[in-house]
């Protein structure tokens, strides 16, 4: 077969919402073969780094204020001969270390101590250059400021200070085609001018791009047990300057304020979903003063004229107790997307999702019994359909029914409110289209929603995904390329071979690749049924 393979993609700033064609990024009529030789890699979101580099990213601050922060460069990088430092206050006054409580030590060089009980929620600028012979190897800028905390509570600062809000949290009319009419998140606007920084210490979990969201980052933020208390999203930005897996800390810039994605000026779209996955009011958790346009319900997100106020906001934290109960009380009827929420394990703590049937809703459900089968017949028709397929071993059976199970909570007419996603596996129509056509079934709603076609259809694409799998058992490659070396690599060889393939089915062959951790192998082992 020919492998006459095309870029469809779209541009960020199309202003079109571009679907990705199945987690995998395969295109239209494109094998898996086609795809492998064309060995794709999405653009870093980042330069790589490079030698005479300094590879501190940043100056954690933590709940107590200490500060213990050792620089250093790149691997394979020149040894400075010096290191200099320069910290300066809010107002770009230059101060010392020790006036604020910190000890720079040069010759290791290394950054401690405590910040004085006086300069708490007080931000500092600091530049560090790296020297050798007289000329600069490398400088960094880092902010930082000291808050003092409760370790399981999570309080944020506002990400794009200066900004002005434009656009509430909720129902709203949308100021673009394509933009949403329910609205997750905060608009905040300086017209492109201004870094954006995290709002709290956490992992970037996703720095890339985002359907709607243009360049985007996700930053998880959990309390000392590990448990997710909130995930916060930031989109449309010009530029990104974080990675994937990297810890950052409150107040660090993560990219620069733009216009990719869905919108009608440069502003940041932020969001603070609790536990990862619940929207909520960001405005409730924001602290200190906040500007706001007069009515903040502009048909532009980006634009930051007319008459604006000053909102001082009371400290609010997010709580585990607060993240909680939002898992475990979300009806369905007040879901947006129009899915039940998994109580997150609430009465099994460690254990696997409850195995239980859901019905979501659906404009594709008949009326009548016909529209809720039981679970068990389900699962019986799911059974006997992958009892005709003799290239399935029962582990890969077993892969199949975990997945049914994790995606559409065994209903056969599941759909996603914000995406196109439908059926038992929630298959996007892109991807429908390409695999529905591969077994000669058109993907019309009803036959996207008949168990057996669809099972047909995800058997065909599981089967492509295990080629993926059996290169990296057999070669340790992907795609033809070796993954890099971290913490979310090392756990590849220890997979089973379900969650390897439910890996690249959630979090995407091109992250898979290049070892960005998007969560889905902690969601397969969560929500697998026992």
């Amino acid at each position: 077969m020919s492998c006459g393979c095309s870029n469809q993609a779209g541009s960020a700033n199309s202003g079109e919402v571009i679907e990705p064609i199945g987690p995998t990024f395969i295109l239209p009529e494109e094998t898996i073969e086609c795809y492998m030789a064309r060995s794709p890699g999405d653009p870093a979101p980042t330069e790589p780094e490079q030698e005479n580099k300094i590879a501190t990213l940043t100056i954690p601050v933590d709940c107590e204020m200490k500060v213990d922060t050792t620089f250093k460069m790149t691997e394979g990088s020149e040894t400075p001969d010096e290191w200099k430092l320069e910290i300066k206050d809010s107002q770009g006054n230059v101060v010392s270390p020790d006036s604020i409580g910190l000890i720079y030590d040069s010759g290791t060089p290394k950054l401690s101590g405590t910040i004085k009980d006086e300069f708490e929620k007080k931000g500092f600028v600091a530049n560090m250059k790296a020297n050798k012979g007289g000329e600069t190897l490398d400088e960094k800028t880092y902010k930082f400021i000291g808050k003092k905390c409760t370790q399981g509570d999570l309080r944020l600062i506002n990400p794009n200070p200066g900004g002005v809000f434009t656009s509430k949290f909720g129902p709203r009319k949308s100021p673009v085609p394509g933009a949403s009419t329910n609205h997750k998140g905060l608009d905040i606007s300086t017209g492109g001018k201004a870094d954006i920084l995290a709002a709290a210490d956490g992992i970037v979990s996703k720095a890339g791009v985002g359907t709607g969201y243009g360049n985007v980052v996700y930053i998880l933020h959990k309390d000392g047990s590990g448990k997710i208390l909130a995930e916060t999203r930031y989109a449309h930005l010009s530029r990104i300057y974080v990675s994937n897996g990297q810890q950052v800390s409150a107040g660090q810039p993560i990219g620069k304020e733009g216009n990719t994605g869905i919108g009608t000026g440069p502003h940041l779209h932020f969001e603070v979903r609790l536990g990862g996955s619940i929207p909520d009011d960001p405005m409730k958790y924001i602290n200190g003063e906040i500007i706001a346009g007069a009515n903040m319900t502009k048909a532009d997100p980006g634009d930051i004229s007319g008459p604006t106020s000053v909102i001082k906001q009371e400290k609010k934290a997010i709580t585990r107790e607060e993240v909680e109960y939002k898992q475990g009380c979300t009806p369905l009827e007040n879901n947006p997307n129009g899915h039940a929420k998994d109580p997150a394990n609430k009465k099994n703590p460690g254990g696997k999702s409850p195995d239980n049937q859901v019905f979501h809703k659906s404009v594709c459900r008949p009326a009548g019994p016909e529209g809720k089968p039981s679970k068990d017949d389900v699962k019986s028709r799911m059974q006997a359909q992958l009892d005709k397929h003799p290239e399935l071993d029962s582990e890969d059976k077993k892969y199949m029914m975990n997945t049914f199970k994790i995606e559409s909570s065994y209903d056969p007419y599941a759909t996603a409110g914000t995406t196109t996603a439908l059926g038992p596996f929630q298959m996007v129509n892109k991807t429908a289209e390409y695999h529905f056509k591969r077994i000669g079934v058109e993907p019309t709603c009803e036959n996207r929603c008949n168990i057996e076609y669809a099972t047909d259809a995800q058997i065909d694409k599981y089967l492509q995904d295990k080629k993926v799998y059996d290169e990296f058992q057999n070669k340790g490659t992907i795609l033809g390329k070796k993954p890099p070396s971290n913490y979310h690599t090392a756990e590849y060889g220890n997979m089973t071979k379900g969650e390897f393939i439910y890996l690249i089915h959630h979090d995407g062959i091109g992250s898979v690749q290049r070892g960005k951790d998007l969560q889905g192998l902690g969601y397969y082992r969560t929500h697998a049924p026992t």
